[in-house]
């Protein structure tokens, strides 16, 4: 039954993405210059898109330069696809198991910081599928986010998605289900399909739902 309701979100989040990315949904043609071109649908560009849209064509040599250090979620992405990066250079020491990844910084608006953690943590998912000592991280900080935040803090980018179904369906955090819908939901409403950005994180976290 849990693999059959995965099939289902994989075909599910697949079919919103193609709705706006049509032939790029596998994004296995990212050449530089499509990277560095990349923008929404505003015009917009984030640090991030570059590592992402990188890890999403399995393009290692694409993006050389490495993101800056205070910008975590882009320096995550990326140790994705660059060797001299790791996951946990940029991690912070944790003190106790039930936080967020990152503390909320004085001078960082609660949207904000909502989009970097939960950036992070959908980078770090896959991290944790090479390294295990990293799965059970990923699991606290899903839950804590289900316990304490709503996902609507975010800016309508439907990071984690995966792992927030994941949670629910293979440990049964109550209410991680609806996390992960109301993620998929928030990115679609005001167009009526996902942003380009988001719908490039919808397929990524369709593949996610298919490897696990």
């Amino acid at each position: 039954m849990t693999e059959a309701i995965k099939a289902t979100w994989a075909n599910r989040l697949r079919k919103a993405a193609s709705r706006t990315l049509g032939e790029d949904l596998g994004a296995a043609d990212w050449r530089p210059e499509r990277i560095d071109g990349f923008s929404d649908e505003r015009g917009h560009r984030r640090v991030v898109d570059r590592y992402l849209l990188a890890w999403r064509g399995r393009a290692e040599a694409v993006v050389t330069e490495p993101p800056p250090p205070e910008n975590s979620e882009a320096r995550l992405w990326a140790a994705l696809t660059h060797d001299t990066l790791s996951a946990h250079d940029t991690l912070p020491v944790r003190t106790q198991p039930h936080a967020p990844l990152f503390e909320q910084p004085g001078d960082v608006v609660i949207e904000v910081w909502t989009e970097t953690e939960l950036a992070s943590l959908h980078a770090l998912w896959w991290h944790a599928q090479s390294d295990g000592g990293l799965d059970q991280l990923v699991r606290d900080v899903g839950a804590w986010h289900v316990e304490r935040m709503q996902p609507d803090n975010a800016t309508n980018h439907p990071w984690g998605l995966h792992v927030f179904l994941l949670l629910h369906l293979e440990h049964g955090a109550e209410g991680a289900d609806l996390y992960a819908q109301t993620l998929l939901h928030n990115c679609m409403v005001s167009q009526g399909k996902p942003d380009r950005l988001s719908a490039h994180i919808l397929a990524d976290s369709a593949d996610a739902i298919e490897r696990s």
